[in-house]
């Protein structure tokens, strides 16, 4: 199949897209990371499987959303840098989305020595120690868009994600697994859902001028997670 041409850069009619992501099926085993007794007065006896958060009602939290077809577009005029907490031993948040080549702010909220291992596939990004508490520290992120990983070598069951994007048409779903995306161009337009333990999936949505376009997705889940 041919890929989809980049959308222009908007300049007609616009809609917007909002929904609700739910995975459904039996969930696989997320067991928590047992942690040595030196961290238990910072960060209790366990640290949580953050990489797969579903609601008891099935809402899917940590999923990114984003049209797949949008044209490259210049940042807004107030940009906010994308930020991670390092708390209790885990990333807050496990998934987030922001513009390639933008900063993140990292912090380290635990007193503990954390780093912050940043891999864009194979390549290094970054590899930053954090050993105070309260440190934060700001760096770029890659000009072409992509999937960080970052990773903590001191502690390696801590993960988290981050998705960068060319265009502002993305979002990450919130506890309810909900989500909106505004000033989406009108007509057929592909539907990117990504998430770090479920992949990837397509669908086509219709985008109407000055109104949304509500969407229901869902992810099947069986025992065997995907890497």
């Amino acid at each position: 199949m041919t890929a989809p041409a980049p959308l222009a850069a908007p300049s007609g009619p616009t809609g917007w897209i909002e929904g609700r992501v739910t995975a459904r099926g039996k969930l696989p085993a997320l067991k928590p990371q047992p942690l040595d007794a030196r961290l238990h007065k910072v960060c209790g006896t366990s640290a949580p499987d953050l990489s797969l958060i579903v609601a008891a009602d099935g809402a899917l939290q940590s999923a990114v959303v984003s049209v797949d077809d949008a044209h490259p577009a210049p940042l807004p005029a107030h940009f906010s840098p994308a930020f991670v907490d390092q708390k209790a031993c885990v990333y807050l948040p496990p998934v987030v989305a922001t513009r390639a080549g933008q900063s993140i702010k990292v912090k380290n909220s635990d007193p503990l020595m954390h780093n912050v291992r940043a891999m864009n596939d194979r390549t290094a990004v970054f590899n930053v120690a954090m050993p105070l508490e309260n440190l934060t520290f700001e760096k770029p992120l890659p000009a072409a868009p992509s999937i960080i990983r970052l990773h903590c070598d001191v502690h390696p069951w801590m993960a988290a994600w981050v998705a960068t994007f060319a265009h502002d048409l993305y979002a990450v779903t919130d506890a309810e697994g909900r989500f909106r995306i505004d000033a989406v161009p009108v007509g057929r337009r592909p539907l990117k859902l990504w998430h770090p333990r479920l992949g990837e999936k397509r669908i086509d949505v219709e985008v109407h001028a000055d109104a949304g376009t509500p969407i229901e997705l869902g992810w099947e889940l069986s025992d065997t997670p995907v890497p």
